[in-house]
């Protein structure tokens, strides 16, 4: 399950989002309700959630200065301001922020569901890389040998070879004295 957090100082609309989705069919636990971006500093670090809805406008630390706090902490978190400011100032922040959306008040459901959508792809795409990456890395040490016999029997470009030497993390000694010969194992 992917975890929520909700920032938002208003209770209404807090309990609104909260109720909005049925966050189960988006594999979605809401984790958590912030009444100010102080608490929600707080909860965010000892909760991690995933995605965290931020309001602009809260007392003690606002939106933007939660995200800077937050980006630090949490890297990947993925931010969704909602805010009833319509200010080119405030979404350029979340922009520069790498917030995923800047919605506003009243947040029609259509618009929240496109962006949770939107949220959960993103997470999904980031597990399946890490997963992949971690194979490829427990992997790594039997790629090299089959690509050093693949090379030594001329089955690689010249391009090819540079690609798969920096993918594979393969360093050669630049003062080799004597020419290594390769030969065709066919």
């Amino acid at each position: 399950m992917w975890k929520l957090l909700i920032a938002e100082d208003e209770t209404i609309i807090r309990r609104g989002l909260k109720k909005s989705l049925n966050w189960k069919e988006y594999l979605i636990d809401v984790v958590g309700e912030a009444e100010d971006g102080e608490i929600a500093l707080e909860m965010a670090i000892e909760l991690r959630p995933d995605i965290m809805f931020i309001d602009i406008n809260m007392p003690f630390l606002n939106g933007i200065e939660l995200m800077k706090k937050l980006r630090k902490e949490l890297p990947h978190i993925i931010f969704i301001v909602i805010t009833g400011y319509n200010e080119f100032s405030y979404a350029h922040q979340a922009i520069k922020m790498d917030a995923l959306d800047f919605l506003l008040k009243p947040v029609r459901k259509e618009e929240l569901e496109n962006t949770v959508k939107t949220a959960v792809d993103l997470l999904q795409k980031r597990e399946r890389n890490s997963n992949l990456y971690l194979q490829f890395k427990g992997n790594k040490q039997i790629l090299k040998e089959q690509f050093l016999l693949n090379w030594c029997s001329g089955q690689y470009t010249e391009e090819e070879v540079k690609v798969q030497v920096q993918l594979l993390d393969i360093n050669f000694r630049k003062s080799c004295d004597r020419q290594v010969e390769c030969y065709n194992f066919r």
